[in-house]
């Protein structure tokens, strides 16, 4: 192979790898695109994505609420993205082997489990006293009424013996008013508009539930949050005695694929927005990144211990996940030339350092040659290296005698 074909062959491997190189960089770039799935509009989860959106533009995101009418496909939604940057919410722990593409992004607040019931059917005492009843759920493949399902199995009730109505949001709550259903299950921010104005209509009360130790053995995934009297009106009471809820703690799922510059930008959000205190928890006690049900994402990690890292606090970023990326290769390229120069320089001392012993000791035996004395076997074998030293040839004079030959 002649050298116009080695210089051709090594143009075009360098071209190939400053292309893939080049790829690798603009694949990392961070989008400015954030994707949110929600529940239905309306919703708690629609109106915690509008307030996101309305933050996250403020540090140049744009940001698409993508409604769903079915909160139990939002795991699937996040999971099977293949765009950049997808988030979402969800209540109740995650099969990481059939959702292996989830992340964690911590939880934010919760959501009482509320049970209204119409006053003219007469007082619910128990759940038992909803068996035969007609009970209205929101679609059934929501994460509110699988959670309600559950619930009632627990007293042996379900669609055998109960007429169980499964109803949009909004024809839902005009049902339980109208009186076509005696009981309404809900899963809302206790602040949720709507359940503030069932909360104050006479003609509706809420369920404080019982048994909810035991009922928390079997619903693991569930807490207790109690709504203290007066919350909803001070003057008039309302409730009049605490509410004891189940409750499940909503949490911020990401696709893996979620860069960090915009993991941390929703870290922040998150803090400003839920730090606040609220109906069903005290001050500061969201966002939490204790037991979460999902595998966390690499940032929520590094934000529970220390907040955001300075790189993304003060650079642009793009400039941060880059730096973020390839710093450690770039160390790691950083160290082995530094090895690789100290080794260079360590052989070229020793190679020095052979050959100023070289050059003595064929003076030292010139001159013993010289006044008559005779060299012994082992003098000849250290003159015989030292003229090897001496006479050695570099690699690149060797490859121009190869070539001359």
């Amino acid at each position: 192979m002649n050298i116009r074909s080695k210089r051709l062959i090594f143009s075009v491997v360098l071209v190939l790898g400053l292309a893939i190189l080049i790829r690798e960089i603009v694949s990392s770039l961070p989008s400015g695109n954030i994707t949110i799935y929600s529940g239905p509009a309306g919703g708690t989860y629609y109106q915690m994505a509008s307030v996101y959106k309305a933050e996250l533009a403020a540090s140049g995101y744009d940001v698409v609420i993508q409604p769903t009418d079915s909160t139990a496909k939002l795991l699937e939604n996040v999971n099977d993205s293949h765009d950049p940057n997808v988030v979402s919410f969800m209540i109740g722990r995650s099969d990481q082997t059939k959702y292996p593409n989830v992340r964690s992004l911590g939880f934010v607040n919760v959501q009482p489990l509320f049970l209204f019931y119409n006053n003219a059917f007469g007082r619910l005492i128990s759940l038992t006293t909803l068996k035969g009843r007609t009970i209205v759920l929101p679609p059934e493949n929501s994460v509110t009424a699988q959670t309600a399902l559950k619930l009632l199995g627990l007293y042996d009730i379900s669609s055998d013996n109960t007429t169980i109505k499964f109803l949009p949001f909004r024809e839902s709550i005009s049902s339980l008013k109208n009186g076509d259903a005696y009981a309404l299950f809900m899963m809302l921010d206790a602040e949720h508009s709507e359940i503030v104005e069932l909360m104050n209509d006479p003609k509706i009360s809420a369920f404080s539930y019982r048994d909810l130790a035991g009922i928390l053995l079997k619903l693991n995934d569930m807490n207790q949050v109690t709504i203290p009297a007066g919350s909803y009106n001070v003057l008039k009471q309302v409730p009049s005695q605490p509410i004891d809820l189940l409750s499940g703690q909503v949490e911020i799922i990401a696709n893996k694929n979620l860069d960090k510059a915009a993991a941390y930008a929703l870290l922040s959000t998150f803090s400003f927005l839920h730090h606040s205190a609220a109906l069903a928890y005290p001050m500061d006690t969201y966002p939490s990144f204790n037991g979460l049900l999902a595998k966390p994402h690499e940032a929520t990690s590094s934000y529970a211990k220390g907040g955001v890292p300075w790189l993304y606090r003060s650079l642009p970023r793009s400039a941060a996940v880059l730096i973020d990326k390839y710093l450690i290769i770039g160390l790691a390229m950083f160290l082995l030339t530094e090895i690789y120069r100290s080794l260079r320089y360590l052989y070229e001392f020793l190679e020095l350092s052979a050959q100023t012993l070289a050059l003595r000791t064929i003076k030292k035996n010139r001159q013993r040659q010289q006044s008559g004395k005779k060299i012994g076997r082992l003098g000849q074998i250290v003159n015989r290296w030292a003229e090897d030293v001496i006479t050695r040839q570099s690699i690149q004079e060797q490859a121009i005698e190869m070539i001359k030959k």
